[in-house]
């Protein structure tokens, strides 16, 4: 999960993207997901370099019957007919076909990619079967953010009422969801998704999924899971917290709380 509100001046500071990951990240960590398996990057840290290592973290931490989300919340800019590229913290960019790249070198069975920025559906080169992107506007079109939500219109709906508040575990059903109440409330703001997957996107771990309750009794629900949280590293040219937590990943200094 990638949130940046803070690029280098002030004009073109963003007010809700880093809250959008954070929101993201406790959605997963609701539904289940170990902090060892969470990644969220902020600010200063969601250098160019330290995403592309992020998708080196992934890499390491997926199995074939993984399923991947990647999120992005920032700026987006055109960069040609077709063409769009993340603008990273230190002003650097990353392409929909470099970022395309390195997800096709992961083997996972499932993904979602998320950008919650203007032109998100554009981002279409990362799809294959089993995929899944979501795009808070359109390939031509530019996304908003609302203050009194404090969130982008695509997180608020999507993931901290239909996820969190609705408990909607599936990416389809959530946005399916989303895009009603969206449609009702906010007839231009809707997202867009595509959708290359011939089954829906179940954002538990196998593990934590319940099982079919046993006769004469009742299934348990799977204990809930740490945070994860990150702070700054050397490597992006902030000094380390005191407490290290002692794991340096990606760059960035991961700590469960």
């Amino acid at each position: 999960m990638v949130g940046i509100n803070d690029y280098p001046g002030t004009r073109h500071d963003l007010q809700s993207a880093r809250q959008d990951a954070e929101e993201v990240d406790t959605a997963l960590g609701r539904l289940g997901v170990p902090g060892t398996n969470r990644l969220l990057i902020r600010d200063a840290q969601a250098t160019a370099a330290t995403l592309r290592r992020a998708v080196d973290w992934l890499r390491a931490h997926e199995a074939d019957d993984a399923v991947v989300v990647f999120f992005f919340a920032g700026h987006v800019r055109k960069v040609g007919e077709g063409r769009e590229a993340v603008v990273t913290a230190d002003e650097g960019v990353l392409h929909d076909v470099d970022l395309a790249s390195m997800v096709a070198s992961l083997r996972a069975r499932q993904g979602w990619v998320t950008i919650a920025a203007c032109f998100g559906g554009g981002f279409t080169e990362v799809l294959r079967p089993g995929w899944v992107l979501t795009g808070a506007a359109a390939a031509g079109e530019v996304a908003y953010e609302n203050e009194q939500l404090g969130r982008s219109y695509l997180v608020e709906y999507m993931v901290r009422r239909a996820m969190v508040a609705q408990g909607e575990v599936k990416v389809e059903a959530a946005f399916a969801w989303a895009h009603a109440a969206l449609s009702r409330d906010h007839p231009d703001r809707v997202p867009v998704q595509f959708d290359h997957g011939p089954l829906d996107i179940d954002l538990r771990p196998t593990a934590s999924v319940p099982a079919p309750a046993p006769a004469g009794g009742s299934a348990q629900p799977p204990a809930s899971e740490p945070r994860s949280d990150v702070e700054p590293s050397p490597a992006d040219g902030a000094p380390p917290p005191e407490d290290s937590c002692g794991q340096l990943t990606a760059g960035v200094v991961r700590c469960g709380v």
